[in-house]
């Protein structure tokens, strides 16, 4: 299975935009641009600009500009009260239908939205460290895993 490039990453992005539930759409953009587990958005709180999450046991501290919290706050968003399985599991159906009605080359997933996310921040810094604490990942060793699955993946350039 591919990691989406920038050009599926905004097809996958606009497609979740021009449903009426935005919950998908919400939390797809805030994959793709922190990195987010699904697991994070269950727990997740925000006070004044911050959101604050606990994901994999360890806690994750996002300062969000005034557009991420506007979209946060998204009427009928639905992230709270909603299970992560849940979540995922309509994030997944959604990746089935772009797919099956030719909207992106690939069925993608939602943990590979992340990757993408993962490719694009080391693409701009070249610092295997600052893709690890923006992954939560327990230590750069995990992140450098993931990056060698991705290059037998993946025609994307790392």
């Amino acid at each position: 299975m591919e990691v989406p490039g920038e050009t599926e990453a905004g097809k996958v992005l606009e497609a979740a935009e021009k449903l009426k539930d935005k919950t998908i759409f919400v939390a797809l953009s805030f994959v793709r641009k922190y990195g987010l587990r699904i697991g994070a958005f269950e727990k997740a709180v925000i006070r004044g600009s911050k959101l604050t999450t606990v994901t994999k046991g360890k806690t994750f501290d996002l300062d969000l500009d005034a557009e991420d919290l506007k979209l946060w706050k998204l009427p009928a968003i639905g992230l709270n009260g909603h299970s992560a399985k849940n979540l995922e599991s309509r994030v997944d159906r959604f990746f089935t239908r772009t797919w099956q009605r030719g909207i992106v080359n690939h069925k993608y997933s939602v943990h590979k939205i992340r990757h993408f996310f993962a490719c694009d921040l080391y693409r701009k810094t070249r610092d295997m460290v600052k893709v690890s604490v923006a992954l939560n990942h327990s230590n750069a060793a995990v992140t450098g895993t993931c990056f060698t699955s991705l290059k037998k993946e993946s025609n994307v350039k790392i």
